[in-house]
This record gives C-alpha cells, structure tokens and sequence, in this order.
C-alpha cells in the first residue's frame, strides 16, 4: 500500500511539472510570436525605407496589435496564427482535464 501511495505521490509530481512546463512552453511560443511580429514590421519598415517611400511613424509600442500600416494579407495571417495559437492552448487544457479527471 505504501508502493501504490508513492507511486501516486510521483504521479501527481509529474502532472504538477507538466502542467507548470506547459504554462512555460505557452509563455516562450508568445514571446517568440511576438518576436517575429515584431521583426516582420522591422523588415517592412527597412524595406520601405530602402525604397524610398514616406516611413510612417513608428507605432507606440513595437507589440501593439494596432497594425499601423500592415498590409491586410499580414492582419489575416496574424489573426489565423493567433487562432492556432488559442486551439493549442485550448487543446492542452483539455488535455491535462482530462488526465487529471
């Protein structure tokens, strides 16, 4: 009975890591969505600068979602990317209600 209550015990350890490593993975793949959102509007702006045209300002904030002078093409694959996002997420949740039930 002691073996099956320890076994039990590293059970819930394990899950109680995963779920924190999960929080983790979801916080490192947003800051990485960001990053390269903020690293496309870098190279848009370097290409527009590079050609000649009229920069517009810069937005307030590098993160900002405001979208300034984004191409509609850019809005949509950020919001599909953001939908993914929140599947996965949604999807790991249930995942882990699941194995906790």
């Amino acid at each position: 009975a002691e073996a099956a209550q320890n076994h039990f015990l590293e059970l819930q350890a394990l899950k109680q890591n995963m779920v924190k490593l999960t929080k983790q993975l979801d916080d490192e793949v947003m800051r990485k969505d960001q990053a390269m959102s903020e690293a496309a509007t870098l190279e848009r702006r370097l290409v527009e600068a590079e050609s000649g045209a009229p920069l517009p300002p810069p937005p307030p904030s590098m993160m900002s979602s405001s979208g300034g002078g984004r191409s509609k093409l850019a809005a949509e694959d950020e919001e599909r990317h953001r939908s993914l996002q929140v599947s996965t997420k949604l999807m790991r949740v249930m995942d882990q209600w699941m194995r906790q039930r």
